[in-house]
């Protein structure tokens, strides 16, 4: 894919060279060659940016500006400039109109690097977007993963019953999907809510509830999830 990116850039026909671009970034991102991916992506938004303003282009930059997020998270770190300026622009993108699962993906990807660089209520309203967007479609994945990033948002936010709440429906709506479902998300919310759990339920007071949320499904006790926050 590289050659023919190659061949295709020094021809001067951009949109095909793009195409190739984007082609050769998933390749090496596939092969774990993380620097050759951001070479290969940023090349190709680089001949997006010279076509023609339109949705077709918008459309195909967005599809470039999640790509290139993995890679660059794997370089640089979910906190980097480099991730943020490009969850910025894939924000910049999506508000111009995308499809339902291209939004919710963009979304979460949005708030993952908010979560690392912003003050906390921007995570939280970024997490409630991600929540709403699910609850519009029918995709236990999406429900999964919003009630994930909410849950740990409004953990972080010392909301401790309230977070214990949507972590454990976060549980409940995993193990209720196949695991291939979250592979556009690299990571699987069911494990990611039984750490976040665990740490809810020690902090707490209920050391015993921790370990059982490492492993399974469990409830508080109900004098633990009555108090408002």
């Amino acid at each position: 894919m590289r050659s023919l990116a190659h061949h295709y850039s020094e021809a001067g026909d951009k949109e095909r060279a793009a195409a190739y671009w984007y082609q050769a970034g998933l390749q090496a991102n596939a092969r774990f060659a993380t620097r050759e991916a951001v070479a290969h992506f940023t090349k190709g938004i680089g001949l997006l940016a010279s076509l023609p303003e339109g949705d077709t282009r918008d459309k195909r930059e967005l599809e470039f500006q999640l790509a290139f997020a993995v890679p660059l998270i794997a370089l640089h770190g979910f906190g980097s400039e480099q991730v943020e300026a490009c969850a910025t622009r894939a924000r910049e993108l999506i508000d111009k109109g995308a499809d339902d699962r291209t939004r919710f993906l963009a979304y979460r990807f949005v708030w993952n690097s908010s979560l690392m660089r912003r003050p906390v209520p921007q995570a939280i309203a970024l997490a409630r977007t991600l929540m709403d967007l699910a609850q519009g479609g029918n995709d236990a994945a999406q429900l999964a993963i919003a009630h994930r990033a909410l849950g740990f948002s409004i953990q972080i936010a010392g909301r401790l019953a309230k977070a214990d709440k949507l972590l454990s429906n976060g549980i409940a709506l995993s193990d209720g999907v196949p695991d291939g479902q979250f592979a556009a998300y690299g990571e699987h919310p069911g494990m990611v809510c039984r750490a976040y759990r665990a740490q809810t339920c020690c902090l707490m007071g209920f050391p015993d509830h921790a370990l059982g949320s490492r492993r399974r499904r469990s409830s508080m006790p109900d004098h633990a999830t009555a108090h408002s926050v």
